[in-house]
Order: structure tokens, then C-alpha cells, then sequence
């Protein structure tokens, strides 16, 4: 008996409603799982940077109390699309020429990739952050009697921290950390 192309058409049910329902869910922890993922590794990028910030902070304070220069700083600037934090030192050095007198040489010590694809802000409070971005440099500057921080440099300018504390913010797409910095203590803490 030969069966007709209408009747084969009839008999094809499709998918079952249970079929259906399995599909949706493997789907579901699929994107579930992608998902998690993505937030997880904007989180270690982001407690990378942390860690990162604070340990150069923590150099620049130590050293500027133990290792004579005329001045010790923490820079953080953005090359391209990667952040980095820099433990600079500045020596006095005898002018160039013979003509006598001192300037300032500026020498970096250390350098350290802070990350790509990260946003990082720097405000006297959490209201009105400025971005680091290509065209500007944070710079915190320590004092070497007592490892505070004696002044901080955004884009060249002399930043008035009237309240003791400046805010860092270091940003991956949603995942955030806040770091306070105090300025008469010169340590740095997560908030």
C-alpha cells in the first residue's frame, strides 16, 4: 500500500511540547553559563587593577619614607585602551652646562599593567570623578617625613582635597570597586 504525500503531512506532528520545554531550558543554562562567566572575569579584571593601585600606593609610601629623593609619586595613565600605574621618583641632579644649581630628574622605578577595556575615575568625592583617560595623568605625590600624601595631580593640575580622602573608581563594564585614599596617612582602602 503506498501512502500519498498528504497523508505523510498529517502524520508529521513536529516537536512535542516536552521537547520543546528541554530545548528551552538547555538553552537557558547555556546563556546562563555565558553569562556568569563574562561577569567573572570582569570581576578579576577589575580586582586585578585593585590590587595593582594599592600595592603601588603602598611602594610609593614605604619608599618615601626609607629611600632618600627629593620625591616619591604613584602616576596612573592610559596608553591606547590599556591602563598602567607607574612608582616614579624624582632626584635632584647637578644642572647640565656647568652652570650650576640643581634639577629636577624625574625617573620611573617600576611599571605595571593595570588592564585593558577598564574605566578608571579619580574625584575629591564620588559626585564629580574625572576620568583617566589618554590625555591625562593621576599622580599622588607622598611626603617622606611622614607618608601621607603631601599633594595629588590630575591633568596637570593641583587637586584641594579639603576632606582627607580621594576617590578611585576602576569600572568593567557593570562590576565596580571604590578605593578611598587618605591623605594623611597615605594608605589606600577598598570601600
Amino acid at each position: 500500500m503506498k501512502i500519498s504525500n498528504s497523508e505523510r503531512k498529517l502524520n508529521n506532528k513536529g516537536f512535542s511540547l516536552l521537547e520543546l520545554i528541554i530545548t528551552i531550558a538547555i538553552m537557558l543554562i547555556m546563556v546562563g553559563a555565558a553569562t556568569v562567566t563574562v561577569s567573572m572575569l570582569d570581576s578579576s579584571y577589575v580586582e586585578d587593577a585593585e590590587r595593582g593601585i594599592k600595592d603601588y600606593i603602598s611602594m610609593a609610601r614605604t619608599k618615601s619614607m626609607t629611600v632618600a629623593a627629593k620625591d616619591w609619586y604613584v602616576s596612573i595613565s592610559k596608553e591606547g585602551n590599556t591602563y598602567y600605574a607607574y612608582l616614579n621618583k624624582i632626584e635632584e641632579v647637578a644642572a647640565a652646562g656647568g652652570a650650576g644649581g640643581t634639577v629636577d630628574n624625574h625617573v620611573q622605578v617600576d611599571k605595571i599593567e593595570l588592564g585593558a577595556k577598564l574605566s578608571i575615575k579619580f574625584g575629591v568625592d564620588k559626585t564629580s570623578m574625572t576620568t583617566i583617560d589618554a590625555a591625562s595623568v593621576l599622580e599622588l605625590h607622598f611626603d617622606s617625613a611622614t607618608g601621607k600624601i603631601k599633594n595629588v595631580v590630575l591633568n596637570g593640575n593641583p587637586q584641594s582635597i579639603t576632606g582627607g580622602i580621594g576617590y578611585i573608581s576602576i569600572t568593567r563594564n557593570d562590576y565596580k570597586i571604590s578605593l578611598k585614599v587618605f591623605m594623611n596617612t597615605g594608605k589606600c582602602e577598598r570601600e
